[in-house]
């Protein structure tokens, strides 16, 4: 960002109210404001893939030159606009809780009800994921990402400090608390039509408050039962509801055909979805690029056959991971430590986030990434269930999609650490919430999620 600011001859603005201007947009020129703004809704509207800077320049009735000498370059103008996209609400937040008392919990709410609001910001968080899996890719843009996940994780420890808790504990829950709201963005872009962000929210906010509680008690235990210390044996076969693998979506393909999807899933992994040309996965296949066109007819046929089979390879991960019928584990366990299991396999999170930009833009797609995330769910309600303690049967619908948000959440924060994020401290403050501080009656009644599919 210094050098961006130099290159403009402009310097940072003034703090607001104490924030940390490393993260919150700089002041800009007039013409240079003008350009951010064209940016932004270039990508809007065209996606990461729209987003040249001739067209910027263009959308912003300017030349070329201009744009790069005020942003110096791509890079640097995404990282600019993912400043952009949140400072309104930053601002806003910054300011209402510098108002509030130092410790009070009322710094607790405000966070969390920000995290809500910024859910459902549904265009700013599409253009964020559409510049994501790219930023993440790069070194300097990377570098970025993790500076502002710090700031971010600072922020949510100076309005956490109400919990009481010690330095390290305080610092997993911010980093929970800042994952969980990213990872509940993705949700709703993927399946607005059954995540009920408001009893997500409500449970989070009834967790911590209560976690604060057990603080000032000076760590006496809550009185919520410990899940783990009361949890029975599983029911025989109670995983079996919604887990079941369907079929290998490559078993039926020609070994060529097999080697094309493969050699697509390699592409992918290695530089991401604007490399996956025909021509680059017919070179990783060893294929020529006739051949993808004969078996899946163009692009789309073959993204839509890795999707498939990413998706397979998802669920048997997940399977194993989180204790599906026949492999020797307790998915009660599997399932309350869902986000600590699924963030295992960071190589699928690497190529989910590829692959999002892409996936919440076609109807297609997102319809078959939220039947995946049903099925997944589905996985975890079972093991929760399972578990037989009351308050996380209750709340098993809630608990599962705050599961999936907080390993989505902690994911994009180590893909965006180049420093290294180890997300293994949240996850044990999740699990540290989920046993010990569900509430014992229904903060809200939870809406039941469909499982079809």
């Amino acid at each position: 960002m210094g050098g961006q600011q130099e290159a403009r001859g402009e310097t940072p603005g003034a703090p607001v109210s104490g924030v940390p201007a490393s993260y919150i947009t700089t002041e800009l020129s007039p013409t240079a404001q003008r350009i951010l703004a064209a940016a932004r809704r270039v990508l809007e509207r065209d996606g990461y893939s729209g987003l040249t800077l001739q067209r910027v320049a263009a959308e912003a009735g300017e030349h070329k030159s201009l744009v790069i000498y005020h942003f110096g370059s791509k890079a640097a103008l995404m990282s600019m606009l993912v400043d952009s996209l949140w400072h309104d609400l930053d601002v806003e937040l910054f300011q209402s809780v510098e108002k509030l008392p130092a410790l009070s919990e009322l710094r607790i709410s405000a966070l969390i009800d920000a995290q809500r609001q910024l859910g459902r910001l549904t265009a700013q968080q599409q253009m964020y994921l559409d510049l994501f899996a790219s930023l993440t890719r790069q070194s300097a843009a990377r570098r970025h990402l993790g500076a502002l996940n710090r700031s971010y994780r600072d922020l949510h420890r100076r309005c956490l400090a109400a919990t009481g808790l010690q330095a390290d504990e305080l610092m997993a829950l911010a980093g929970l608390v800042l994952a969980i709201g990213d990872g509940m963005a993705v949700c709703l872009l993927v399946r607005p039509e059954d995540i009920d962000d408001t009893s997500v929210y409500r449970l989070l906010e009834a967790m911590v408050l209560s976690l604060a509680g057990e603080a000032r008690r000076g760590g006496s235990a809550s009185s919520a039962p410990d899940a783990a210390q009361t949890r029975r044996a599983p029911r025989p076969g109670v995983a079996n509801d919604g887990a079941l693998l369907g079929p290998d979506p490559l078993a039926d393909l020609a070994p060529v055909a097999r080697k094309l999807v493969r050699g697509a899933r390699t592409v992918l992994r290695k530089r991401g979805f604007q490399a996956l040309t025909l021509e680059a996965v017919g070179r990783e296949a060893g294929e020529p690029r006739s051949s993808i066109t004969y078996y899946f007819g163009d692009k789309r046929g073959l993204i839509t056959a890795l999707i498939e089979a990413q998706f397979y390879e998802q669920r048997r991960v997940a399977a194993r991971m989180l204790g599906a019928p026949g492999n020797g584990q307790d998915c009660a366990v599997g399932a309350v430590c869902a986000a600590r299991e699924l963030l295992t396999d960071m190589t699928s999170f690497r190529v989910f986030y590829d692959l999002l930009p892409v996936v919440t833009r076609e109807p297609g797609f997102r319809s078959m990434q939220a039947e995946h995330d049903r099925w997944l769910a589905a996985l975890i309600v079972a093991g929760l269930r399972a578990s037989e303690v009351t308050t996380l049967v209750a709340y098993a619908e809630v608990l599962a999609v705050l599961e999936m948000a907080a390993a989505d959440g902690l994911a994009m924060q180590v893909l965006s650490d180049p420093s290294g994020f180890d997300p293994q401290p949240s996850c044990a403050m999740l699990e540290r919430l989920i046993t010990r501080h569900s509430p014992s009656v229904e903060v809200v009644p939870p809406r039941p999620f469909s499982s079809a599919g």
